[in-house]
């Protein structure tokens, strides 16, 4: 909502300036996701696609660092750490329509397992 681009400096994510430079940029990937039943508890698989990506579709965002973006409860960083589900985000668009790709130029919001 203000026009600033989000960038990663180390583990720390931001949303400082209105330029877009390396620190802007991530790799969006869309990821599948597959229930398996265990007799303790449910096993999820996780398998990186490149389909083309639609609103409310799963999805990670990795860093120029390598690292991807994982939601802990509150906190939101780019350690690198955290479980498959930490790390994945589901991708909205903002007018909440479902059909169709996710465009450039798209007004999106990404929703965290919390």
């Amino acid at each position: 909502h203000t026009g600033r681009y989000v960038s990663v400096n180390h583990s720390a994510i931001f949303a400082l300036w209105s330029h877009c430079y390396s620190w802007e940029r991530f790799v969006v990937e869309k990821v599948h996701i597959t229930r398996g039943d265990m007799t303790v508890y449910e096993h999820y698989r996780y398998e990186i696609s490149s389909q083309r990506i639609h609103g409310i579709d799963s999805i990670t965002l990795t860093a120029h660092t390598g690292a991807m973006i994982a939601v802990h409860g509150s906190q939101v960083d780019a350690s690198g750490m955290g479980t498959y589900e930490q790390q994945t985000l589901t991708i909205e668009r903002k007018n909440g329509d479902v059909d169709g790709d996710i465009s450039s130029g798209d007004e999106v919001l990404l929703r965290a397992h919390t």
